[in-house]
């Protein structure tokens, strides 16, 4: 499975537990170490740890194993690095708070194509 093939499953993983506002940053032109990054945030801690339980699970039945994971403990910010793809999971009001999609602007923007809680794909 191809990078995209991976982060366009993490999206539908992630919009699974009602992740929103999820954006996909195609950062491979801009850095070497990964080539997407997927942002997303909810409304409590115990979503942003379901979400993250999630997209943990069920990469691992794609025989998928994170290099690290970060945060699940407090669901403050949880980061999963795939090395090929990158997972930020906020609490909404943290993610405003470190607006990491700002360091990103010479990344492209790939649009998620799910429901209401993300963007186009």
């Amino acid at each position: 499975m191809d990078s995209l093939q991976l982060i366009k499953q993490a999206v539908l993983f992630a919009d699974e537990k009602k992740a929103e506002n999820t954006v996909v940053l195609k950062v491979s032109k801009v850095v070497s170490y990964t080539d997407y990054i997927l942002i997303s945030e909810a409304q409590s801690t115990k979503q942003v740890q379901a979400i993250s339980k999630n997209i943990l699970s069920e990469m691992t039945k794609l025989n998928r194993k994170p290099i690290g994971v970060e945060g699940t403990e407090n669901g403050l910010w949880v980061l999963i690095d795939y090395g090929d793809i990158v997972i930020h999971l906020f609490l909404n009001s943290i993610r405003s708070l470190y607006d990491i999609e700002n360091f990103w602007l010479n990344a492209e923007r790939i649009s998620t194509g799910l429901s209401a809680h993300s963007s186009a794909m």
